[in-house]
């Protein structure tokens, strides 16, 4: 840590220049708090200095799906995902996931092989037909045999 003294500091960082996805990359890269689209309304900007101010963690408006039939491992990522700003939803079981893409596709979509209702090319499938800009992340899982 160059500035140790600093790192503790909130950084919200304007452009006019970026829109979509590419307020997260440079939020991530630069290790900043939140994003604020220029030109913006001034309530706006006021809410966004509040909440860091008061050490709120910002909202991203991305949504993740993580579909796991393992509920302690799918509460960790929640959790983890969570932490970050994500909404997030959980779906153990392709019952599940169908409700979930009923109601909206998710941004992110982290799909685990371990359903046992349905196949990982099933689900992959019923995924990108709801939503076919949803980003998907699958896991592989390697066993010992």
């Amino acid at each position: 840590m160059e500035y140790p003294a600093f790192n503790s500091t909130p950084i919200l960082v304007t452009s006019p220049a970026l829109s979509g996805a590419d307020p997260r990359e440079v939020l991530s890269s630069l290790d900043a708090n939140e994003f604020l689209t220029a030109p913006y309304d001034p309530s706006g900007l006021l809410s966004k200095v509040r909440k860091l101010l008061q050490r709120q963690q910002p909202q991203i408006d991305a949504t993740v799906l993580v579909v796991n039939s393992d509920e302690e491992r799918g509460a960790t990522l929640k959790d983890a995902f969570q932490n970050r700003g994500y909404q997030v939803d959980l779906a153990g079981t392709a019952g599940e996931v169908e409700q979930r893409l009923e109601i909206c596709a998710p941004d992110f979509a982290v799909l685990f092989p371990n359903l046992e209702d349905t196949t990982p090319g099933e689900l992959l499938e019923r995924v990108k037909t709801q939503g076919p800009a949803t980003i998907v992340i699958p896991v592989t899982e390697e066993t010992d045999n």
